[in-house]
């Protein structure tokens, strides 16, 4: 993964050029779409609608989430890091039984198909780690 070879540099450093990196891409994507009708120019007062909304994106997942998985990935290493995040399906499907979801017999294949799938692509990348 590409943060493995910058592992001298800190957490914030290689967050904040990967940002701005996604942010250039980003824009320059958003003026051609603009210029070619597909997305239109929001109103000021649809910014002022959602201020609050864009300051919780901003400083939440935006910041601090994004430096807190660059700086695990760079303690847990990217195939441990990779295995984490692969968790999210199955931990929102049983917080929604938690929350009283009844869960159907797609959803208990689907959640053994994403377990054994990440059991044994860890399983195999060890191995090919220790090679």
């Amino acid at each position: 993964m590409g943060g493995q070879l910058f592992q001298e540099w800190s957490t914030l450093r290689y967050s904040t050029l990967t940002c701005l990196f996604g942010t250039a891409i980003t824009g320059i994507m958003t003026a051609i779409l603009t210029a070619q009708g597909y997305v239109s120019v929001p109103s000021i007062k649809v910014i002022a609608a959602i201020k609050y909304d864009f300051l919780f994106m901003i400083t939440l997942p935006g910041i601090t989430a994004l430096l807190g998985w660059n700086y695990g990935i760079k303690i847990l290493s990217s195939i441990n890091g990779i295995l984490f995040i692969n968790f999210v399906p199955i931990t929102t499907l049983l917080i929604m039984v938690i929350k009283g979801y009844n869960i159907t017999a797609f959803d208990i294949v689907g959640t053994l198909f994403v377990i054994i799938g990440l059991i044994l692509n860890n399983i195999y990348q060890r191995k090919e780690d220790y090679k």
